[in-house]
């Protein structure tokens, strides 16, 4: 189905339309656009609609989205137009990523601008992946938007450009085309510069191709509402350090200034307190206020020769003991004296825990290496006045990490990973004279696999422009289901000078990669991204081909394939697919037809790519010759109705052990006035409607028909006037028992029906015939009603049920003599029932009908319905349509 997202209440054209199947719609928008399901009872930012009705907000998450249930959702006037309909585009991007799409290209520059160029990247849409679905089936000559096989992938080829890798599934079968009918948007993909693509047959090798490689976009990476990728978050440059006099009290600092608002929370910090330390004449005891230190912990002093690592033997109110961090014996080599030191616990690091009121002070609490609260803390050092020096830790809390997102579907692993860095202001610092000076940014990706196994990836970009750049950069890991983390190591600078803006771009994983695609043809394509393509959404990718089968020529079906759009060779294709051979069709009618078809310009340009039955299949082809498809005798048989002049067999009171019944349908006010065919136009390549009315038509309720594979106008208005006359002047309904008499007769046979009403044809028993010269003289075993004036016609029938006739007839001596000149005379055998015979004017002597239904009752009788035979029926059947 379609979800249709418009701007506004006002009339007008969708602006996003997206294809979506198998969720319901409440579904559908959490997952790509929740803020548009905000509100209680009714009030919600946008409404939806199918076919002009309303959906509540209540009945949204029952509305199931399935194949042909169109909706529209509509921004409502509230004051938020802007804002909800950014949401819901900003939705259906993140989407369209998870399903392997990515955002638009940007648009071709108008100009350089004062923020530089935009990167040129690489996109496609329209083009979708069809994951589960049938693999489309093409008869004839089409045009299409093939599907994804695999993820389209875009990659940064240098700091300014992109290239987009494609791999696109043509649809089962071989394929002639001109490459000059491969197309962006509506450009030949041969005029645009930086394109390159390759046709794959089925069942070829593709792995040598980039384009053919199977992997997986993280749906959580890339385009969000406001940014084309994740802000990697960093410590700006001004809230890097605070250096100053300060004082302590318990576990609280009070500085001469405030702190950074953004060391709040959960930032951790470095605090190197300055202290005075005596050295005792020992040369091993330590005096001064150690309470922020005990027993058994590692201590780092900073800042005189006392500098190294120890581990403490002992701590008193007043001293403490160090010993050796490996022997653990007693350190007394240190100089005695006074100093003024850092000292604190190894690798310990601070969080603001509170601030005190005049925002002068924080409590802080102290963590451990491994992130823990270190129980044994609970003051610093006692100092009146010192100075302190305040900076955020090398441990960067999680906090600071952008993710982690798992890089693999469920269940999948990977033994590659690729990522993108995007700078989308430039990256490097504008000197005050205009000159942009070289930067460069340190980023950290950081993966592990929940079963085990981790690895960290420093990468540093380095740029000196106010262009967008970007990377792309791949690694190669142990086997796993890796969820992946990145983070800025580099301090932000957030000067208005400064181009110093990071973001995640994509993340993606590669999946094990077909090499083959048995019966199935491919297209690979790298798109490079350039000036010269646009990136709108009508970047679609297509392509004109025509379907390859084996054809007749004249006396056996072509081993070789041939391109075609015949009828025929897509019919005998269908029924093979499915394990028919020419034994099961009935080919001579098949090959009649196919002549019929070729003679009239009759063709089938239709893709399949919905789940059908070989029944529908074979109707929907067989519908644009007119036709349609029956079984006789186990053998699939095609039949299409045409003009007839001579009826196949004869039904009459004779044969008939039940009465013939007869149904006339009126004109009622409520019917049909005309007949609107919708058909895909071979030329404009579009859904167009012609018209078709017979005289007095008005069209007020015309009916509406949709014809499949059909793209010339003079075609679809043809077979749009059969249906339309059909509708007008096939109005008597017939319905007759026999005995297996009726066997004869199949689907759209063309017969002749009696009964006894007045006026019309009279029947009767062959008794005895005679030939005088060219004269037949034929005695029937009823009288018949002849009237001067009148021209009469008589017929009979054939041993096996067929009729022979109608000949020109006469009266002879009596009402029940016949005299008539034929080209057959009927012979009566005395072990076979006689001929039947059916007499009456020339113009009411039968009633000529075309049998709809079959239908044995037991082992003895048959019953038949048929519809009247009108030749006005196919009077359009070569008509132009109207412009």
């Amino acid at each position: 189905m379609t979800v249709n997202v418009y701007p506004s209440t006002l009339p007008g054209e969708p602006i996003e339309q997206h294809q979506v199947s198998g969720i319901t719609l409440e579904q559908w928008l959490r997952e790509n656009a929740p803020g548009c399901i905000e509100g209680k009872g009714e009030a919600r930012p946008i409404s939806a609609a199918i076919n002009g009705q309303l959906i509540p907000p209540a009945e949204w998450g029952e509305l199931m989205l399935r194949h042909g249930v169109d909706v529209d959702l509509r921004v409502q006037p509230q004051g938020l137009e802007g804002a909800l309909l950014a949401a819901v585009i900003a939705g259906v991007v993140a989407a369209a990523s998870a399903f392997l799409l990515k955002p638009s290209i940007p648009g071709v520059n108008s100009g350089e601008s004062s923020q530089g160029a935009r990167l040129l990247e690489a996109s496609a849409q329209g083009n979708q992946p069809k994951l589960g679905e049938v693999i489309p089936d093409q008869a004839g000559r089409c045009k299409k938007t093939p599907d994804y096989l695999t993820a389209p992938v875009r990659r940064f080829v240098d700091q300014r450009s992109q290239s987009l890798y494609l791999f696109f599934s043509l649809g089962l079968g071989h394929f002639e085309r001109n490459t000059d009918d491969l197309m962006i948007g509506s450009t030949p993909v041969n005029s645009l510069p930086g394109v390159s693509y390759q046709f794959f047959e089925p069942g070829e090798d593709v792995s040598g191709h980039p384009a053919t490689q199977n992997w997986y976009n993280a749906p959580e990476v890339g385009a969000s509402t406001g940014s084309s990728g994740l802000r990697l978050r960093g410590v700006s440059v001004e809230n890097a350090e605070y250096q100053g006099a300060s004082k302590t009290e318990g576990a609280a600092l009070f500085i001469n200034s405030e702190l950074p608002s953004s060391w709040m929370g959960d930032i951790r910090l470095v605090v190197n307190l300055l202290q005075s330390i005596t050295v005792g004449s020992n040369r091993t005891s330590f005096f001064g206020d150690f309470r922020h230190l005990s027993a058994g912990v590692l201590v780092t002093i900073q800042g005189t020769i006392l500098a190294g690592i120890y581990r403490v033997r002992s701590v008193t109110s007043g001293g403490m003991l160090l010993e050796d961090l490996n022997s653990g014996a007693l350190l007394s080599n240190f100089p005695p004296g006074e100093y003024s030191v850092y000292i604190d616990r190894t690798g310990a690091n601070y969080g603001v825990a509170e601030r005190i009121e005049d925002r002068r002070g924080v409590v802080m609490q102290r963590y451990l290496s491994d992130g823990a609260i270190d129980s044994t803390w609970s003051a610093f050092p006692e100092i009146e006045l010192t100075q302190v020096i305040v900076r955020p830790s090398d441990a960067t809390p999680a906090s600071l990490w952008t993710g982690p997102f798992a890089a693999t579907p469920s269940s999948e692993k990977t033994t590659t990973i690729q990522w993108d860095i995007f700078c989308p202001n430039g990256l490097g610092y504008i000197e005050d004279d205009g000159t942009i000076s070289e930067r460069s940014v340190d980023v950290e990706l950081e993966w592990s696999d929940p079963n085990g196994g981790s690895g960290s990836i420093v990468k540093t970009v380095t740029g000196a422009t106010r262009d967008q750049i970007g990377w792309t950069f791949e690694a190669d890991i142990p086997s796993s289901s890796p969820n992946v983390r990145q983070r800025r190591l580099t301090l932000e600078d957030t000067s208005t000078q400064a181009l110093d803006r990071v973001e995640w771009y994509g993340l993606r994983s590669l999946l094990p990669t077909n090499a083959n695609y048995p019966g199935v043809s491919t297209l690979a394509m790298v798109i490079s991204g350039s000036d010269l393509i646009a990136s709108q959404t009508e970047n679609q990718i297509s392509i004109i081909d025509t379907r390859k089968l084996p054809v007749w020529d004249g006396s056996q079906w072509t081993s070789d394939l041939h391109a075609t759009r015949d009828i025929a060779p897509y019919v005998r294709y269908i029924a093979h697919s499915k394990g028919y051979t020419d034994d099961d069709i009935d080919m001579p009618e098949l090959l009649r037809l196919d002549a019929i078809w070729k003679a009239r310009g009759d063709t089938f340009d239709f893709i399949t790519s919905t789940s059908t039955t070989m029944k529908d299949a074979l109707n929907t082809a067989l519908r644009a010759g007119m036709a349609e498809i029956t079984i006789e005798h186990g053998r699939l048989r095609p039949v299409r109705e045409a003009p007839r002049t001579v009826p196949e067999h004869m039904y009459t009171l004779q044969n008939m052990p039940g009465e013939l019944r007869r149904k006339f349908t009126g004109p009622r006010p409520e019917d049909p006035d005309g007949v609107d065919v919708e058909y895909l136009d071979e030329n404009s390549r579009t859904v167009e409607v012609v018209e078709c009315r017979l005289p007095g038509d008005q069209g007020v309720r015309p009916k509406k028909v949709r014809l499949d594979g059909v793209g010339n106008r003079d075609k679809a208005y043809q077979i749009g006037m059969r249906e339309r006359s059909r509708m007008a002047y096939q109005r008597w309904e017939y319905e007759w028992p026999t005995e297996l008499d009726g066997l004869n007769s199949k689907y759209k046979s063309f017969c002749a029906l009696a009964d006894d009403v007045p006026g019309y044809g009279r029947s009767a028993i062959l008794l005895d015939v005679d030939q005088v010269g060219s004269n037949t003289r034929l005695l029937s075993s009823e009288p018949f009603d002849w009237e001067e004036g009148k021209s009469y016609v008589v017929a009979w029938r054939r041993p096996d049920g067929t009729l022979s006739g109608p000949y020109p007839a006469q009266r002879g001596d009596s009402d029940d003599i016949v005299i008539s000149q034929m080209d057959e005379v009927p012979v009566i055998y005395s072990d076979m029932e006689p001929p039947h015979l059916q007499w009456g004017t020339t113009e009411r002597w039968c009633y000529q009908a075309i049998v709809e239904d079959v239908e044995p009752n037991g082992f003895d009788s048959v019953s038949l319905k048929a519809l009247n035979y009108d030749a006005r029926v196919y009077a359009y059947d070569d008509a132009v349509a109207p412009p």
